[in-house]
């Protein structure tokens, strides 16, 4: 499960993978060159299904939505204040 989202906004795409085996998040920052940066761990309530973006809460960042095995939706918004 990964997904796409510009978490700096900084016009670079950054990407955000699930981890059902560990039950986290890894994101990495891209340097807009296609290559990646090194992963930043982010604890996902009650482990990880499903992985999207979208803008949930209606501000111009991005939100990083997830599913747990349950099914019940997760959510961390602003994800500058979570990834730097």
């Amino acid at each position: 499960m990964t997904t796409t989202l510009d978490i700096q906004r900084n016009g670079r795409d950054d990407v955000v993978t699930g981890n059902q085996t560990s039950g986290n998040l890894s994101q990495m920052f891209g340097n807009g060159l296609g290559a990646l940066g090194n992963a930043v761990t982010l604890t996902a309530t009650g482990g990880v299904g499903a992985v999207w973006s979208d803008d949930i809460n209606g501000d111009p960042a991005p939100d990083l939505v997830y599913t747990n095995p349950t099914g019940a939706t997760q959510r961390e918004p602003s994800l500058r204040q979570s990834f730097g």
